[in-house]
C-alpha cells in the first residue's frame, strides 16, 4: 500500500512510500530508462504516456509526454537530474524548480520506494500525494508483470499512430477475435486461430501462419482491460510444443483526438532461447506491419 505523510508543514515536504516486489536495481532502472518509463509514468488510468526521453546523469534532462483522454490537455513533464546514484537514489528538479528525491531501499530482495516531494503550496498536498502515489502504484504493477531481462536478449518498441476512426472502433479491433484476426501479424500473415477472452485475467491465443505455411503460435493474459481507453497484456511466443521462446508485455492506450483515435503502443520482449536475438531484430518490422494492416482495415471499414 502507498503511504504518504507531511514531514514538515513549513518545509512543505511530503513523503510517499511503497513496497515493490522487485529488487532495487530493477526499480531504479524502470525509473530512469525511457523504454521502461513509458509503461508506468502516468498519474491517472485514462491518461497515456506517448513518449519519454531521459539522459540519466547529473545535469541530464528528462521529458515525458502526458496524453489527456480527449487529446485537448496534453502536456510535457520535464526536469533535470541532480543526482543519479543507481541503484539506490535519484534526485531531480521538476520544471517549476521543486526538488524530488527517490530512494530505492533493499528489503529482503524487494524494494521500498521512498519519494520526498517539496510542495509549491501546502494546500496541494493531497492532490500531489494522489498523483505521485498513483504513479508509484503503476510502477509496482508494471514491475510485477515485466519480464526479467538480466543476461538475456531483449527488445522494446513504441509506436504512435492516429487512426481516422472512433476509439471504440479501434479498441474493438484489438479485443474482438473476429476483427483481431483480420490484421494481427506481419504482412502476408494470416491467423487461422484467434481466441480472445476480453477481461482482466482473460487469455488470448493466436496462431499466425506465414506465407510459407509455417505456424507461429502465441498466447497471453490481459493484465488491464479498460474499454475503450487501455489494455495491457502479456504476449508469449511459443514453439510447436508450447514452450515459451519470447516473453513480452504490451501496453496499448487509445485517446480520442477530435473524433479520431490516437493509439500509443509500448511493448517489451525478452528472449528465452538461443537465437532469440534474431527474432527480436524483426520486432519493429513485425509490429509496424501489423499496425499498417490495422490502419488499412479501419480505413476500409
Amino acid at each position: 500500500m502507498t503511504e504518504a505523510t507531511a514531514t514538515d508543514a513549513n518545509l512543505r515536504v511530503i513523503t510517499i512510500t511503497r513496497d515493490i516486489d522487485a529488487p532495487p536495481a530493477q526499480a531504479f532502472n524502470a525509473w530512469v530508462d525511457p523504454k521502461e518509463m513509458v509503461h508506468w509514468f502516468y498519474g491517472s488510468d485514462d491518461w497515456t504516456t506517448p513518449f519519454a526521453e531521459s539522459d540519466a546523469r547529473e545535469g541530464g534532462e528528462f521529458r515525458i509526454g502526458f496524453g489527456s483522454p480527449d487529446g485537448k490537455n496534453d502536456f510535457v513533464f520535464y526536469g533535470i537530474y541532480n543526482e543519479v546514484s543507481g541503484p539506490d537514489r535519484v534526485v531531480f528538479t521538476i520544471g517549476d524548480g521543486r526538488p524530488v528525491t527517490v530512494n530505492f531501499i533493499e528489503n529482503a530482495g524487494k524494494t521500498k520506494v521512498a519519494l520526498d516531494l517539496t510542495l509549491e503550496d501546502i494546500n496541494s498536498a493531497e492532490q500531489q500525494r494522489q498523483g505521485w502515489g498513483a504513479m508509484i502504484n503503476h510502477l509496482a504493477a508494471y514491475l510485477g508483470r515485466t519480464p526479467h531481462a538480466a543476461g538475456k536478449a531483449s527488445g522494446s518498441l513504441t509506436i504512435n499512430r492516429t487512426f481516422d476512426a472512433p476509439r471504440e472502433l479501434v479498441f474493438k479491433a484489438w479485443t474482438d477475435p473476429v476483427e483481431l484476426a483480420k490484421w494481427w501479424g506481419p504482412k502476408y500473415f494470416t491467423n487461422p486461430v484467434c481466441e480472445v477472452d476480453p477481461r482482466v485475467g482473460g487469455k488470448l491465443r493466436i496462431v499466425m501462419r506465414g506465407p510459407d505455411g509455417g505456424e507461429h503460435p502465441m498466447w497471453g493474459v490481459f493484465q488491464e482491460f479498460m474499454p475503450p481507453a487501455r489494455i495491457v497484456f502479456t504476449n508469449i511466443a511459443v514453439d510447436a510444443n508450447d514452450n515459451p521462446i519470447l516473453d513480452g508485455l504490451t501496453t496499448v492506450t487509445f485517446a480520442d483526438h477530435g473524433g479520431k483515435t490516437r493509439m500509443t503502443l509500448h511493448t517489451i520482449a525478452v528472449g528465452l532461447v538461443e537465437g532469440a536475438a534474431q527474432m527480436l531484430a524483426g520486432m519493429e518490422a513485425g509490429w509496424t506491419q501489423s499496425i499498417d494492416k490495422l490502419e488499412a482495415l479501419l480505413t476500409a471499414g
